[in-house]
């Protein structure tokens, strides 16, 4: 599987240059490292430029991604496909999010 669009969705973001978290870290699993939203957006450019048949592609995505080691963009990479697999399973919940009305 490729993912070639955004996946903010798939994660709870407050506003620009706050942390990423996925639905592992908000039920409390550990990960390795944390991603601001700027790493996300960088990771997510990468990987539309770099496809799986891109030579060295995870040391061209992660010299796109500040602060980020071609094994630490791999892992997210890895993370991120597992957490589509939940998703398209529906494992995981659909957020309730507030109308305007409601304060949202």
């Amino acid at each position: 599987m490729e993912l070639y669009c955004s996946y903010i969705h798939f994660y709870s973001v407050e506003k620009e240059g706050s942390s990423f978290k996925s639905h592992r870290e908000m039920a409390g699993e550990s990960t390795t490292t944390s991603w601001t939203w700027k790493q996300n957006k960088d990771f997510e450019m990468a990987l539309a430029i770099y496809d799986k048949d891109s030579p060295d592609r995870w040391e061209k995505v992660a010299a796109m991604v500040e602060n980020k080691s071609p094994s630490e963009v791999k892992s997210h990479y890895d993370i991120l496909l597992q957490d589509l697999e939940l998703i398209e399973a529906d494992l995981v919940p659909t957020p309730n999010y507030k109308s305007p009305a409601e304060g949202g």
